[in-house]
């Protein structure tokens, strides 16, 4: 038999700015309910520790929200990609080692803050293996870098907020 979610079940830290061990020691204390979609957001977060990354690398939910986190040192990005979660995470730009790590979640990726993409970066996300793959804030966008995100086999490829005019 198949069970399916049919309750959501979230842990909004949104008051929180940077996140320690000790902070998601407490977290992966909350015991997820049966049958429940399990959310984290800590969309105003700017700085989580790599010990505290490793550990939510190891939790249990299924979808970890950082919004706020516009940068991050590669080995954090590592241990956040490492999850089992679907990840949401406001980094500005992202570079072509972030792109590779990044390729380590295998759920679902979320880049809502990155506002263009170069060409590497985006053959390298074409290659994500996750069902999702997300870029909403995307306003700047040439041809090359969308023709590589195109190549996404994902379920679901969103590519942002720019409109293609026709060139007459």
């Amino acid at each position: 038999m198949v069970k399916h979610n049919n309750k959501i079940q979230e842990i909004n830290l949104s008051m929180y700015k940077s996140i320690k061990s000790n902070d998601v020691k407490k977290i992966l204390k909350v015991k997820k309910l049966d049958r429940a979609y399990f959310i984290l957001r800590m969309n105003r977060v700017k700085y989580i520790t790599k010990k505290a990354a490793k550990l939510l690398s190891k939790s249990h939910f299924n979808e970890i929200e950082l919004k706020g986190l516009k940068s991050v040192e590669n080995k954090t990005l590592r241990n956040l990609a490492k999850t089992y979660a679907a990840l949401d995470i406001g980094l500005k730009s992202v570079n072509e080692n972030q792109a590779n790590i990044l390729l380590i979640n295998k759920a679902a990726l979320v880049l809502s803050s990155i506002k263009s993409i170069s060409k590497n970066v985006s053959e390298i996300l074409s290659e994500y293996k996750g069902n999702i793959l997300e870029l909403p804030g995307l306003e700047k966008v040439d041809n090359d870098s969308l023709s590589e995100l195109n190549k996404f086999k994902g379920e679901f490829l969103l590519v942002g907020n720019f409109i293609e005019r026709a060139k007459y």
